[in-house]
């Protein structure tokens, strides 16, 4: 029997389980889906999130988890009318929050960071924005075909470059156009570090619905395993 855990929420599902390296869970993720009474009792949209504690800070966890707690601020009054930029700003001060936690004794290294890919999807549901810094990943499946939605940020070390807890917000906001019947993918490192997306678009795009789907990729991830923790997020857009 195969440990992992799925949450359904209205046009989405989230895989998550630990990897065997570590003795925590340290992803985190957010399903911010429009049967939320906060989310349908506002006109700001639909927000998902995949977030990676970094492994090196001592408050990885803690940082992922942070941003996935702060992320329901997004829906708070009176913000800016622009989504986009009410995104940014509220990724810029989760970024200065996790900062402030300070450094790694004797090193210049936060004790805080995370990788995360933050989606926002506008309420026509045909528009939208990914935020997103590390080593995180995002795809759009459309007509059985997967595009990249976000880079790879790593340094030749394997190092991240991009983070959130870093001194400067270290962020790319990208707009975001999907079409009825796309499929939003998100995952953390635990996913790639075993399958390319392409892999893991065609095992969810071979299977009648998304629980199958992510039971497909978590018993593939166990057969090959990274040891990182598995997170994989499915969003099935204006599929109620």
């Amino acid at each position: 029997m195969h440990p992992f855990q799925i949450e359904e929420r209205r046009g989405a599902a989230v895989l998550w389980f630990k990897g065997a390296t570590h003795r925590h869970y340290e992803d985190r993720y957010r399903l911010l889906s429009r049967d939320v009474p906060l989310v349908a009792a506002s006109d700001v949209g639909e927000v998902f999130a995949v977030a990676d504690g970094v492994g090196s800070a001592p408050l990885g966890m803690s940082a992922a988890q942070h941003l996935c707690d702060r992320l329901a601020q997004i829906y708070a009054p009176g913000g800016n009318q622009d989504l986009s930029q009410r995104l940014r700003d509220l990724l810029v001060t989760v970024n200065r929050e996790i900062h402030g936690w300070g450094f790694i004794e004797g090193t210049d290294r936060p004790a805080g960071a995370c990788a995360a890919t933050v989606v926002l999807l506008e309420p026509n549901g045909t528009r939208g924005f990914i935020a997103h810094a590390g080593d995180t990943r995002a795809a759009l499946i459309r007509d059985g075909q997967c595009q990249i939605l976000t880079p790879l940020d790593q340094s030749v070390d394997g190092a991240l470059r991009c983070y959130l807890g870093a001194g400067a917000p270290s962020l790319t906001l990208l707009p975001l156009s999907v079409e009825l019947g796309d499929r939003l993918l998100l995952v953390s490192d635990g996913v790639t570090k075993s399958y390319g997306m392409a892999e893991v678009a065609a095992m969810l795009e071979s299977q009648p619905t998304r629980r199958r789907a992510l039971q497909v990729l978590g018993q593939a991830c166990h057969r090959r395993p990274s040891g990182d923790d598995v997170t994989a997020m499915v969003i099935d857009v204006g599929d109620d």
